[in-house]
């Protein structure tokens, strides 16, 4: 893992700062409408929707002028770059941060790494074509996906114009217990990386990713020192 920084870094220059009035956070959250299971796993999948859900607004609140929670029905592409749209029009935010709580599908299964945002015909879509549609946005910063296998679609998503990015190594097994590690130190005012190392070593989840056979080790990528009041010229 790209991991180097240390706690109390000097921010680099050509960094400006972005204060909690400033900032917006865009996140996608389903499982259970992607998910071709059946029996339990819709219902245990809601139940850790609603917590993703939970952790995102705790955190999120008061570190954010406005959150866009994007649940169920909602957690469509098209939403999503509306969502977007929204905020870089708002002469208020300048950066934009994004959580994607999703399905994902690695490379090795599949033709290519995808993500799934919620879509009728339940046909998840190749990373890659997130690029197009994002590239004329510009005040995309950071993104935390914690779909399975998320590290494989790093370069799409810093292609598309994000700043730092990081998804999972393998299947995502440890519920939020990451994310909410990672939001209490990124909101904290840690670097990217430091969030990503302390939501990495936490020992419930890496017991989760045991009993269930996951590895849900975030991957880091692109400007990792990056702070929440940083915003990047």
């Amino acid at each position: 893992m790209a991991f180097s920084g240390e706690a109390g870094a000097v921010p680099a220059a050509g960094v400006q700062e972005v204060p909690a009035s400033s900032r917006a956070l865009v996140a996608a959250v389903d499982l259970h409408r992607m998910t071709p299971k059946r029996g339990l796993y819709p219902w245990l999948y809601r139940q850790e929707e609603a917590g993703a859900e939970r952790v995102i607004r705790t955190f999120g609140t008061n570190a954010y002028r406005s959150l866009a929670v994007l649940s169920g029905e909602r957690a469509s592409f098209p939403e999503f770059l509306e969502a977007l749209h929204r905020f870089e029009v708002d002469p208020e935010i300048e950066a934009v941060d994004v959580i994607l709580y999703l399905h994902g599908h690695s490379a090795r299964d599949y033709p290519e790494p995808e993500i799934c945002f919620v879509v009728d015909t339940h046909q998840c879509m190749p990373s890659r074509e997130v690029i197009p549609p994002l590239l004329g946005f510009r005040k995309l910063r950071i993104l935390f996906s914690d779909a399975c296998f998320g590290a494989e679609e790093n370069q799409d998503w810093l292609r598309a114009g994000f700043k730092a990015v990081t998804g999972s190594i393998g299947t995502d097994t440890n519920f939020a217990t990451d994310l909410k590690r990672f939001l209490k130190k990124w909101t904290g005012g840690a670097t990217f990386e430091e969030s990503l190392r302390f939501a990495n070593s936490g020992r419930f989840g890496k017991a989760l990713d045991r009993i269930l056979g996951g590895d849900s080790t975030k991957i880091p990528g692109g400007a990792v020192q990056i702070r929440i009041d940083d915003l990047e010229e």
